[in-house]
């Protein structure tokens, strides 16, 4: 970890059906049992800095982020994008370029590369898109705020993962 207790970092953009899973994690912070730290990046749409607690979780809204290269703060231990549907997403590679290991549900691909922790999903409904059909998974935000519970009680977990995201990362 770069500090004392784990920092954790979600970005989103305004998405159908949840894309990024934002509002699925926000509900799921009522079930941290760890004092945690997220940034979150896009969620709001804020003039400025907004500090907000849910539970035992304390967030940092960024609002929008103007230049792409203030997306990742140094900061940042974790990155945590339960996407709900869209496969490849270009935050996961570089948050693994900066070894930042990933919370992500368990779909593919991002469930088949080092330094993530998945978390079990299940088919929630269909809709149609541009393109077509798309499947939007659900998750049981208990599960999710399990995950975060577990990397912000166990640092020797987040760096074992941080390695996976660096490997994976220097490999492609």
């Amino acid at each position: 970890l770069r500090h004392e207790g784990a920092v954790f970092l979600h970005v989103s953009a305004p998405a159908f059906h949840d894309r990024a899973g934002t509002a699925l994690l926000l509900e799921a912070f009522q079930h941290v049992r760890s004092a945690v730290r997220f940034i979150m990046h896009g969620v709001r749409d804020t003039p400025g800095p907004l500090r907000d607690v849910i539970g035992n979780v304390t967030i940092d809204y960024t609002g929008p982020v103007a230049d792409n290269r203030d997306v990742y703060p140094d900061e940042a231990d974790v990155l945590v994008v339960p996407r709900r549907y869209g496969g490849l997403a270009l935050y996961a590679a570089e948050g693994a370029s900066l070894g930042l290991p990933l919370v992500t549900l368990d779909l593919a691909p991002l469930n088949e590369r080092p330094g993530v922790l998945t978390v079990p999903c299940s088919h929630g409904y269909e809709t149609g898109m541009v393109g077509g059909q798309e499947i939007v998974w659900a998750c049981d935000p208990r599960l999710l705020a399990q995950g975060i519970d577990m990397l912000a009680e166990n640092p020797d977990l987040v760096s074992q993962l941080s390695t996976g995201a660096d490997e994976w990362a220097a490999a492609n």
